[in-house]
């Protein structure tokens, strides 16, 4: 138990181990209708002053600044984007735990509920637990996409918002031979990407250029572990490293090869979008397994980064069978309007 405040109502109760004895000793039903009764008994104190006071003070309760309509109409435009992918109207919470357990979020980052759910954090979470469902069932290859207004009350920036739309996708599939099912996974999210930031230019966002990145957490870690600095932003991935070192990691390299092979054409197909190697990239390795995609907009001289994705893990761990591929992205509509 870490948190201060929780040891210090602890003591004050008179029951120093109570977290560790309601965690540890209470079926989940009677710890919930604990925690039931206890935000029960808060909503009766409570008056009008004590709500508006915290709709003042609370960001989370907030209504963001963008105009809706504007907001409503690139995320109909992302559908059609992502036509090749069923569309899934997500549910507003998901089971307690799941960011922790399949990304390792801070518990502290998702606001939980008293009844052993969570408010969706990232929808390609929840987007995972739908796959993998579907790829029980026999459904070989699943694509499904989500527009969703996540919650993150934690922060630690205090500029960044508190909830916002993310339109994310995910393509669950058997793997084959030679990274296909990753490489085709990663074509296809790029080609919904590059049309949807067409889409937020067209509705007004100062967008000259979609720069797409692409990199692989394998090949960073041995570089890591050889203690081999990377090339930023190269064309070609063997320019990124020394020959020496291409010779070495022979396999290992095939997969980003791929990847870069099944994106040129379709980057190029794109007026003002431009393809990246980039193997120097520190984060999202432990979170991303294999390829990793990051893609920015530019525009007056300003790169924000508008879209994360690669390959996790998830649904061979929901799953059991490391055979199981799943790949995500995900894009906030908000930060691609602004840019």
């Amino acid at each position: 138990m870490d948190d201060p405040v929780v040891r210090r109502v602890c003591r004050q109760v008179g029951v120093p181990d109570l977290v560790e004895r309601l965690s540890g000793r209470v079926s989940a039903s009677d710890l919930q209708a604990i925690l039931l009764e206890l935000a029960r008994g808060r909503a009766r104190r409570r008056r009008p002053a004590d709500i508006v006071s915290q709709y003042q003070r609370d960001r989370t309760v907030q209504p963001e600044v963008e105009d809706a309509r504007v907001i409503g109409r690139l995320a109909e435009a992302a559908f059609d984007a992502a036509s090749a992918f069923a569309a899934v109207e997500l549910a507003p919470v998901e089971p307690l735990g799941v960011n922790a357990v399949l990304t390792h979020l801070d518990q502290h980052n998702v606001l939980a509920t008293a009844r052993g759910t969570e408010v969706v954090a990232d929808p390609t979470v929840a987007l995972a637990l739908h796959a993998a469902a579907r790829r029980r069932a026999g459904i070989d290859p699943v694509r499904a996409c989500a527009c969703h207004r996540v919650l993150r009350p934690q922060s630690s920036d205090p500029a960044a918002r508190r909830h916002f739309r993310l339109f994310a996708l995910v393509s669950a599939a058997r793997s084959q031979a030679d990274h296909l099912s990753q490489t085709i996974a990663l074509r296809e999210h790029v080609a919904a990407h590059l049309a949807i930031g067409e889409a937020a230019r067209a509705a007004g966002a100062g967008i000259e250029q979609m720069v797409v990145r692409v990199s692989d957490t394998d090949i960073h870690q041995a570089l890591a572990r050889d203690g081999v600095s990377a090339t930023p932003d190269v064309a070609d991935p063997h320019d990124a490293m020394p020959a020496t070192v291409v010779r070495r990691l022979g396999r290992k390299l095939r997969r980003l090869e791929a990847a870069v092979e099944a994106l040129a054409t379709l980057v190029g197909t794109h007026a003002g979008a431009r393809l990246l190697v980039d193997l120097t990239r520190t984060d999202g390795v432990g979170y991303y397994q294999g390829l990793q995609l990051r893609i920015d907009a530019i525009g007056g001289g300003v790169s924000r980064e508008v879209t994360d994705g690669g390959s996790v893990d998830w649904a061979a761990r929901l799953l059991s069978d490391q055979r199981e591929q799943l790949f995500t992205s995900g894009v906030g509509l908000e930060r691609l309007l602004s840019s």
